[in-house]
């Protein structure tokens, strides 16, 4: 006998819902057909459990608004690929007061409600076009990339030639090391942030939200990564690790940040995008 979803207990439909992973599973179970909406998934079964989706959206980029979302919007916006020659950091600092205004300062409806159009439009936009003002930001992003490909490529090892000023700190990424590979778990969050952020599979790899994001993630990774990660010598591809300052940074933390910021976009684009086409 073939048994349906219809022919589901409400108790068994329950507990699907209750093992839900996400905000967006939830309101996606919850509509999928009448019975579920209006007499087993109630309001208060809703809330019991999971936060609506515009309260875990705006919680969850508000609390990386200056790593990440507000940088995220201004890129987005293209606001700062139009303004005269010499006002492109006095525009700068302006954008982010005025985002700081609503989305940290504001605690109205309207602010949160302008925070989530905000949000929901540059998620659906264009990435513009590269600026003549990004230049260093633009090789900060390619040498993230690079650093962390070779990285995974290789592995980390004691330099064949010691760095005396570092001492046994200094862990390269060189093929031709024979010296087996150290720290496998600096390696292995690397591979996490490439497969997550930077290579990210899926629709959602060829949309503009996932190329600004990356562009702006491995800017501000880079910048975060100093006295950290660096090259070997000035003119030589390895990167080198320090790992004392590793271990006394927060880069390992801001790498899981990036990979969370980009799980969370694309959950809140795949949403969006499904509103808008049921819309229109």
């Amino acid at each position: 006998m073939r048994i349906t979803f219809n022919d589901l207990p409400y108790e068994i439909r329950i507990e699907i819902f209750k093992q839900l992973a996400t905000v967006y599973d939830a309101t996606a179970f919850r509509c999928i057909d009448t019975a579920n909406y209006f007499s087993i998934i109630t309001d208060r079964l809703y809330n019991k459990h999971f936060l609506r989706v515009s309260d875990h959206v705006y919680r969850f980029f508000k609390a990386v608004f200056g790593p990440a979302t507000s940088k995220f919007l201004i890129h987005m916006s293209g606001i700062l690929h139009s303004v005269p020659a010499g006002q492109h950091w006095r525009q700068q600092l302006e954008s982010r007061r005025l985002l700081r205004l609503q989305w940290i300062e504001g605690n109205t409806l309207a602010h949160r409600r302008t925070c989530l159009e905000m949000l929901a439009k540059a998620i659906v936009a264009e990435e513009p076009p590269r600026s003549r003002f990004d230049d260093w930001n633009w090789h900060s992003a390619n040498t993230m990339l690079n650093w962390t490909a070779r990285i995974i490529e290789t592995g980390l090892h004691p330099p064949e030639q010691p760095i005396s000023r570092f001492a046994d700190r200094i862990f390269a990424c060189t093929r031709s090391s024979t010296s087996k590979c150290r720290y496998p778990e600096i390696r292995k969050l690397f591979r996490l942030l490439q497969d997550r952020a930077f290579s990210r599979q899926g629709a959602f790899s060829g949309t503009g939200a996932y190329a600004g994001a990356r562009y702006i993630l491995a800017v501000a990774l880079y910048h975060r990564s100093n006295g950290v990660l660096g090259r070997l010598r000035p003119s030589h591809d390895d990167v080198f690790v320090n790992i004392q300052s590793w271990n006394t940074s927060t880069l390992g933390r801001a790498i899981m940040e990036c990979v969370s910021f980009m799980d969370e976009l694309e959950d809140f684009h795949t949403y969006v995008t499904r509103r808008n086409s049921i819309a229109s």
